[in-house]
């Protein structure tokens, strides 16, 4: 092999070696963007934030508050069906939210009552006719407190302390709640009675 031939063998191995490259340096690798998956908890404590913010924006815009969004039960004494009985005493039973409750049932409870010289505390009585499946925004229904009827007759009354209490649900969320009241009934004119409140109560367990 003369020189021209070797020059010629050379020139041809240096134009392959340059177009796949110099096997001595690494090829550098693309880099694939990785994609990720979202984070789910993330996501969730955000719709959360924004449920709160516009139910707070619900409650500002319609002049109501944020606390005024609590369910509210209100008792009053109004009517009696036999002024010489305490206990048949009538009571509303009103729905002051601003929202219709469901599942409402009304009770009553002795806190402190002396009948006949008996004294009892700590029984209580429900009221089934005044039950109701829903209260709309504003509604009322009677409670009563038949503890008379658990003694005999004739009757005496000497303290009488009783808690007027309702067990009901708010709608859509099922939230359950409990709301009492406390009432003493006070002796009035020709051996007739009057009940006035004495402020909320605790509901038992």
């Amino acid at each position: 092999m003369n020189s021209h031939q070797r020059r010629i063998l050379e020139r041809a191995y240096q134009a392959g070696a340059a177009s796949v490259g110099n096997p001595s340096m690494p090829q550098k690798k693309q880099q694939v963007p990785i994609r990720t998956r979202p984070i789910r908890l993330g996501r969730a404590l955000e719709l959360h934030g924004w449920f709160w913010k516009i139910l707070l924006a619900a409650a500002t815009l319609s002049g109501v508050g944020v606390v005024s969004a609590w369910p509210r039960i209100g008792f009053e004494p109004y009517a009696s069906l036999n002024p010489q009985n305490p206990f048949a005493q009538l009571f509303y039973l009103e729905n002051k939210s601003y929202y219709p409750i469901e599942d409402v049932l009304p009770n009553c409870g002795a806190v402190d009552v002396n009948i006949n010289r008996i004294h009892g505390t700590g029984f209580s009585v429900a009221d089934l006719t005044g039950a109701k499946n829903r209260l709309s925004i504003g509604a009322r229904t009677t409670v009563t407190c038949r503890i008379d009827l658990l003694f005999g007759r004739p009757q005496t009354y000497q303290d009488l302390a009783i808690a007027v209490w309702a067990t009901y649900k708010v709608p859509i969320i099922g939230w359950k709640q409990c709301t009492a009241a406390r009432f003493f009934g006070v002796p009035a004119v020709n051996g007739t009675y009057i009940w006035t409140y004495n402020g909320t109560d605790s509901c038992p367990n």
